[in-house]
């Protein structure tokens, strides 16, 4: 939990160890699209936001509730990745009256010290209106921390996005790359690019003289084509108890998973030239 270390009649302070790297910290505050997981303190559900990042840069949180919505200005008075960052911050909670949020990131051996403190608020009601800020980096501090146990891997193509994006999204395409055996059953399946967001389910076999038997699995992917494609799919490697249990296999099993995606994005590539 967040700790409050300050609290006086116009100023909020406090606290938050982060189990994430400083940079992966400070750059969520300058992301516009991560901000809805976590720019959520009460009953807030998600939150909007756009994102001028660079001194003088304006910006605009909307968080989103139930029953109502609370919009929040500001403007970036200082950007200093990964280590600090001061924004204006104008709310109804302060009475439209003009704010300063400073935000501090500190290297402790890997995991990040968070100080937050928000200053020059109008009323002690509107500084304990506030006290949403221990909430919101908490939420700050499980995003960032779980960004940081994803898997993330940067490839270039010689190759138009849109031909790219086509081999992920499309049944023919898969199939020039994933593997050589592979059926595919699509469902909600529309012809032709989807423009706009959108799910649909597919369940494909793989099989090879490698393996007994086949591997079956099932995810969801959501398309925002042509340049964003989200895919929601099991780990295999979660499914062998034995890699959970001994942790040095483990780590062996996800240097041999990362070698095959290689392979795969290989294969990729010649299955679209």
């Amino acid at each position: 939990m967040a700790e409050l270390i300050e609290q006086t009649r116009d100023k909020l302070v406090l606290r938050k160890m982060i189990a994430a790297p400083r940079k992966e910290v400070f750059d969520a505050w300058l992301d516009a699209e991560g901000m809805k997981h976590w720019m959520c303190p009460g009953n807030t559900l998600t939150a909007e936001a756009q994102i001028d990042a660079r001194v003088g840069g304006a910006f605009r949180i909307v968080m989103k509730g139930a029953n109502q919505d609370a919009d929040h200005t500001g403007v970036y008075r200082l950007i200093e990745p990964p280590s600090k960052l001061t924004f204006t911050w104008i709310s109804k909670a302060t009475d439209r009256a003009e704010t300063l949020v400073t935000v501090e990131l500190f290297d402790r051996d890997g995991q990040t010290e968070l100080i937050l403190a928000h200053e020059r608020l109008p009323t002690p009601e509107a500084t304990e209106k506030h006290k949403g800020w221990l909430q919101i980096v908490d939420k700050l501090a499980a995003y960032a921390e779980q960004r940081t146990r994803d898997f993330r891997m940067v490839l270039s193509f010689n190759a138009p996005a849109s031909k790219l994006y086509e081999q992920f999204a499309t049944g023919q395409g898969v199939r020039n790359w994933w593997t050589r055996f592979c059926e595919m059953e699509e469902k909600g399946r529309r012809e032709g690019f989807i423009p706009v967001s959108q799910g649909r389910f597919l369940r494909h076999r793989e099989s090879s003289q490698a393996r007994a038997g086949a591997l079956r699995g099932m995810g969801m992917y959501r398309f925002q084509a042509p340049r964003k494609l989200r895919v929601h799919r099991p780990a295999r490697l979660d499914r062998h108890p034995a890699a959970i249990r001994d942790r040095r296999h483990r780590r062996r099993q996800i240097a041999a998973h990362l070698h095959s995606r290689r392979s795969v994005a290989a294969r990729m590539l010649r299955g679209m030239l």
